[in-house]
């Protein structure tokens, strides 16, 4: 039972990393949870943009693209 709940589990996370929209060759970043008002966390995991500016992490390129209401996507998960 133990062997089929963690088949399910890693099943699980797979389907939901391959379940992240692409719009060309750049990445839909992942910010229903993040509001304006949403703390990110301090931990330095860069995101480089669709416009070529590297963010802090992908928490910090969320509250840009909804402070601007841009299309802003993610071109790679790295500095620019």
């Amino acid at each position: 039972m133990k062997l089929i709940s963690a088949f399910a589990l890693i099943s699980l996370c797979l389907l939901s990393t391959l379940a992240v929209e692409t719009s060309g060759n750049y990445i839909e970043p992942l910010c229903g949870r993040i509001q304006s008002n949403t703390k990110c966390p301090t931990k330095y995991e860069p995101v480089c943009d669709s416009n070529g500016v590297t963010h802090k992490n992908e928490c910090i390129l969320c509250l840009e693209i909804r402070a601007t209401k841009s299309q802003i996507k993610i071109q790679k998960f790295e500095e620019c």
